[in-house]
């Protein structure tokens, strides 16, 4: 039985160091327009900033797979708005599911949907009018 072949930890360090070199070359040059993206998407600074470290950090993951010499702004910005939907499809879960959750009613304090009825007249709740609605009809 043979033992397979080892890798060196200074030829590992070469093949990662390598690797790391190729990844600034191709992709950082696309990280303020992939930050600009990702705002425009996003709408809010925080969570463009979380989509671009996930893209940042997929892309790296998955670079092996990036063909040298190829549209690498296009590929980065694949990732980016991959997971842009996919977050927003698993927002649009949570809320759905959040709709259905039974709201609780404050400690001591019930009415029944008959008296609801009886108080307001099987009105639905009306919004108070503002203050230059009555000052216009005073």
């Amino acid at each position: 039985m043979s033992n397979p072949p080892s890798v060196s930890p200074v030829g590992a360090g070469a093949v990662q160091n390598e690797r790391v070199l190729r990844f600034e070359v191709e992709a950082m040059p696309h990280a303020s327009a992939l930050r600009s993206f990702a705002l425009r998407l996003e709408g809010d600074p925080d969570g463009a900033r979380d989509l671009v470290q996930e893209t940042w950090l997929r892309a790296y993951r998955g670079f092996d797979g990036f063909t040298p010499g190829t549209n690498a702004r296009a590929w980065l910005f694949r990732i980016l708005y991959r997971l842009f939907l996919n977050r927003r499809r698993t927002r649009g879960r949570e809320v759905a599911a959040s709709d259905e959750i039974e709201r609780i009613p404050f400690p001591g304090f019930h009415i029944s949907p008959a008296d609801w009825d009886a108080w307001t007249g099987g009105r639905p709740p009306q919004p108070a009018p503002s203050a230059d609605i009555l000052a216009a009809l005073a």
